[in-house]
């Protein structure tokens, strides 16, 4: 809560969405969604156009950016981490908001064209929140990113994933399951973690756990993304995805994800039940 209070200017623009949905609760209180279970269970009822989209819960676009943008890029990366600019985060994978000390990635958050494509996927504007940029295969189990950086009303993420390296089977491609984001939105309830002041021990392994028993129970089947270098892969908030092992380490696997919001939603992170803190880029 501390966390939220020194980031409260950043929180300004929850008010009025708490005042829409009857949250009668500071914005820089711990929120959840034990917060809307009373509420009408609401989501985005916007029907995209694009049948693949609705149908599978992704779209691929290929040879979206410019192999030579795509390498400028990667030069400003190494360089930033080499100079003490960008680190990683305690996952020794992900560099978080990179965005804020590498000033061409906010070229790719910024995208005209991204943003459209966004916007009318999911028929709102979009406000970008976070970038993660990594070296090497994240390596991560399935997971849908409602559950991290959750809404409500529900759906109201979108994420875009752009390879900076060729991707092969070899160098940890992702992974997802097509359809997946038609189950249920998962909650802390669901997955069995603390609901009070205290969270529990280990929040996201219980998620894992629980993922992992849906997984099974629907006999889903993943599908890997191997890419060419400027490629983009857009996924919906509960697709499940994941990365698959990086086996070789000779190989990097750079790429980059952007996290956007949807307007009109309350966003915050349902493990971890803190609100969102939405800077502008």
């Amino acid at each position: 809560m501390v966390h939220n209070l020194m980031n409260r200017k950043h929180l300004k623009a929850h008010k009025s969405l708490y005042r829409k949905y009857g949250i009668n609760k500071p914005t820089w209180f711990s929120i959840s969604s034990k917060y809307f279970k009373d509420l009408p269970k609401e989501a985005n009822e916007y029907t995209s156009k694009n049948e693949d989209w609705e149908r599978d819960g992704y779209i691929r676009l290929n040879g979206f950016f410019n192999v030579n943008f795509v390498e400028q890029i990667n030069t400003d990366i190494s360089k930033a981490i080499a100079q003490g600019k960008i680190d990683f985060n305690y996952t020794g994978k992900k560099i978080l908001f990179a965005h804020e000390k590498v000033a061409a990635l906010k070229d790719i958050i910024n995208h005209k064209g991204i943003r459209t494509i966004l916007e009318e996927l999911g028929g709102q504007e979009v406000v970008p929140f976070q970038s993660i940029n990594f070296q090497y295969g994240s390596e991560q189990a399935a997971h849908s990113d409602s559950v991290h950086m959750a809404t409500y009303p529900a759906g109201g993420l979108i994420a875009i994933w752009v390879a900076l390296d060729d991707i092969e089977p070899d160098n940890g491609p992702l992974f997802y399951y097509p359809g997946s984001h038609k189950l249920p939105y998962a909650t802390n309830a669901d997955m069995g973690n603390a609901t009070g002041w205290l969270l529990s021990p280990n929040p996201n392994k219980n998620y894992e756990k629980y993922q992992e028993s849906i997984i099974q129970r629907h006999n889903l089947k993943p599908e890997v993304l191997t890419a060419k270098k400027g490629d983009v892969f857009i996924w919906h908030a509960n697709l499940l995805h994941g990365g698959m092992p990086h086996t070789n380490t000779e190989k990097t696997r750079r790429s980059m994800v952007v996290h956007y919001f949807y307007k009109e939603h309350i966003c915050y992170h349902e493990l971890s039940q803190r609100p969102a803190i939405i800077k502008e880029i």
